[in-house]
């Protein structure tokens, strides 16, 4: 890829991941003005926050696709040439990340692979621990104890996560991009324009 389609390719990624942002930003919003409208309520006051709940997994969930389609695209765009090992996890993208000298004990991808973890969870499960075997139970549950108040086991069985997740989730996922980009600029990298405020042309949106 040229200079020119290098930047397009990291624009794009990133007006993409803000666009998931901002969907979680505006519902959750209306979310809280419902609560409000209904804060006498109790009965609809429970079904709001259980959609608060459905909201912070679906959007962990988006942006964890938008992980994904951003390794293929990375590896299909720049490094076509390297061999993905074999692996039904982003773990297969290992060799990608070495080639663009990004190490395997990067805090950013070791996170990644956690949230991996949860996300196999919810969606292969619908969050019931006792139902997981790969990965097992045990390896959900000592995620859950590394990140308290963003992680929780209700009745004992079934992971929630909070907004506090998705929050770190978003940061380490434009963390890591930015390691690949400062590999790829040699320090000098483009995509650092990320790191902005909300309101720049190229500002990163916050999870609210």
């Amino acid at each position: 890829m040229s200079a020119d389609d290098d930047t397009i390719f990291d624009l794009a990624m990133q007006h993409n991941l803000n666009e998931i942002v901002r969907f979680h930003n505006v519902v959750r919003g209306s979310l809280s003005e419902h609560l409000r409208e209904h804060r006498d309520d109790k009965y609809a006051r429970a079904a709001l926050t259980n959609y608060d709940n459905y909201l912070s997994i679906n959007t962990f969930l988006m942006i964890y696709s938008y992980f994904e389609e951003y390794l293929y695209l990375l590896w299909k765009k720049k490094a076509k040439t390297v061999k993905r090992t074999r692996s039904f996890s982003i773990k297969g993208y290992e060799s990608v990340l070495l080639e663009f000298g990004v190490p395997l004990t990067n805090p950013s991808w070791m996170y990644m692979l956690k949230a991996t973890s949860v996300r196999h969870c919810l969606l292969h499960a619908n969050g019931r621990l006792s139902f997981m075997t790969h990965p097992p139970e045990q390896e959900i549950r000592a995620i859950v104890v590394q990140y308290p108040e963003e992680l929780f086991i209700r009745n004992e069985d079934q992971l929630v996560i909070a907004v506090g997740f998705v929050r770190r989730f978003v940061d380490e996922v434009r963390n890591f991009r930015n390691a690949i980009a400062y590999q790829q600029q040699g320090g000098d990298a483009h995509e650092i324009n990320d790191i902005g405020s909300a309101a720049g042309a190229g500002g990163r949106t916050p999870i609210i």
